[in-house]
């Protein structure tokens, strides 16, 4: 069995993303926040319905100090897809939103890595970043911003598409 570790899997980009690779055959383990419980729980179940025991649940807040629970690591997935993130507005000024940011995106997700990194193959890192900007005509620019995603794998590096999500069936 192969498990793919999908952070921030419950919705939009991140439930693209895990129904794909759910498609393609692979085993998803679903992060999840607090605040996204219920749909990430729908996700899993939906995934075993369609292959039993193909999906599991992982629930942990990546903006706080975060522990790789012994199951996932037993697991080994050989994927995983740094997803998660605040996705909250804010704006550029901001620095405790910006430390939650970096907290999500960086020191979390490095925690993970680093736990999980026996196993690994490859790795896709993407970045949602949702500020507020004043434009150059005082016009307020709101949204998601996908920077980039990244895939990692064996020792090669491969931009991808941002907009790879939209595309997803």
């Amino acid at each position: 069995m192969t498990w793919v570790l999908v952070t921030g899997a419950s919705a939009r980009g991140g439930a693209a993303i895990s129904r794909t690779l759910h498609a393609s055959g692979l085993n998803v383990i679903a992060h999840h926040s607090q605040r996204s419980v219920e749909a990430a729980a729908a996700l899993v179940d939906e995934f075993n319905g369609q292959r039993d025991g193909s999906a599991k649940l992982w629930g942990a807040d990546l903006a706080q100090t975060v522990a790789v629970p012994e199951w996932l690591v037993a697991l080994r997935p050989s994927h995983c897809i740094c997803n998660a993130s605040v996705y909250r507005p804010s704006g550029v000024d901001d620095v405790v939103r910006a430390n939650e940011d970096i907290a999500v995106h960086v020191t979390s997700h490095a925690a993970i890595l680093a736990k999980l990194r026996p196993g690994l193959r490859s790795v896709v890192a993407v970045a949602d970043i949702h500020v507020e900007r004043l434009a150059a005509w005082a016009r307020p620019v709101t949204g998601l911003e996908r920077l980039r995603a990244f895939l990692v794998a064996s020792r090669s590096m491969l931009a991808v598409n941002p907009e790879f999500s939209r595309t997803c069936p």
